[in-house]
């Protein structure tokens, strides 16, 4: 009886110890130039970069673990500047149970290279030129940057705003929204949902079993917005010069009294034209409806 309760102690006392977080931090800045750029690759942690008005970069990594300080010992983070600064997370051994968090503070200017992660967020704000931003199982949210930035995510959402530049977004169970882009801005989701907001210029918006709401400023090129499952609303300019194709199958088209010079309709299609014509605006959707509306009416 008495082994019996000792062998319970032991193991209360072992879950307490591993029930409890662990943590360890390490700290480096560097000193930075007009051409450095920024490389991370996490793995199993967040992202976070914020931009400053200093001139040098500063990292702060946290190691957390609930399964005491020699687990923290399997993963090492390695740092190393040469032409760019690369912070790498590294594993040395297989699911090694801990978390790691990047926080870096960057000179306004510098360019974000290549920023990746699994299984964690990441979020980017008042920096650079960014190119590509990618990580799974997590969000991604970058606000008051420039660039061509291609973003990447699976089982999350995206959010990019106030942007000088374009972007091209990819997510899959997950929503994107994007606000204030001045490019091309491209965005393909599943099961989820897309909102553009005060976007320069549409490319492709692609979605399945969610709607899709894009307000289009102008048509200088295509624009092709597609979803399955999922209503379709755009937002139009009433001085805006293009063609237009709407199709959906077990839905309906609603113009809410926007002019449309119509050439063909039925209650799932419409043809046709906006004032002088141009280049054209197709939307398509199975199963839901199609809505369009003049841009003062934006509900987002």
């Amino acid at each position: 009886m008495k082994k019996i309760t000792l062998f319970l102690a032991i193991l209360s006392v072992a879950v307490l110890v591993y029930g409890i977080v662990t943590t360890k931090e390490i700290t480096k800045t560097f000193e930075v130039n007009d051409k450095t750029g920024l490389i991370i690759d996490n793995l199993n942690g967040s992202i976070e970069i914020s931009g400053w008005d200093k001139d040098f970069v500063d990292v702060v990594v946290t190691k957390k673990t609930k399964h005491g300080s020699i687990a923290l010992e399997n993963v090492d983070i390695i740092m190393t500047q040469k032409d760019d600064i690369t912070l790498e997370t590294k594993h040395l051994k297989r699911n090694p149970k801990v978390t790691v968090i990047y926080e870096v503070h960057v000179p306004k200017k510098m360019l974000l290279k290549n920023i990746k992660s699994s299984n964690g967020s990441i979020t980017i704000k008042d920096a650079g030129k960014t190119d590509i931003v990618r990580t799974s199982n997590g969000t991604i949210k970058i606000t008051n940057c420039a660039g061509k930035i291609n973003v990447n995510t699976s089982n999350g959402s995206i959010t990019a705003e106030d942007i000088n530049g374009s972007v091209i977004a990819h997510t899959s169970n997950g929503r994107i929204r994007l606000e204030n882009i001045d490019g091309l801005t491209n965005a393909v989701t599943t099961n989820g949902s897309i909102q553009i907001l005060n976007a320069v210029n549409i490319g492709t918006l692609k979605t399945s079993n969610g709607s899709i709401k894009a307000h289009i400023i102008n048509m200088s090129n295509d624009v092709d917005i597609k979803s399955s499952n999922g209503s379709i609303t755009v937002y139009l300019p009433n001085d805006l010069d293009a063609n237009i194709r709407a199709i959906t199958s077990n839905g309906r088209i609603k113009l809410h009294e926007f002019p449309i010079t119509v050439s063909d309709v039925t209650k799932t299609k419409v043809l046709g034209s906006i004032g002088n014509g141009g280049n054209l605006l197709e939307l398509k959707t199975s199963n839901s409806n199609i809505h369009i509306y003049d841009d003062t009416k934006i509900v987002f």
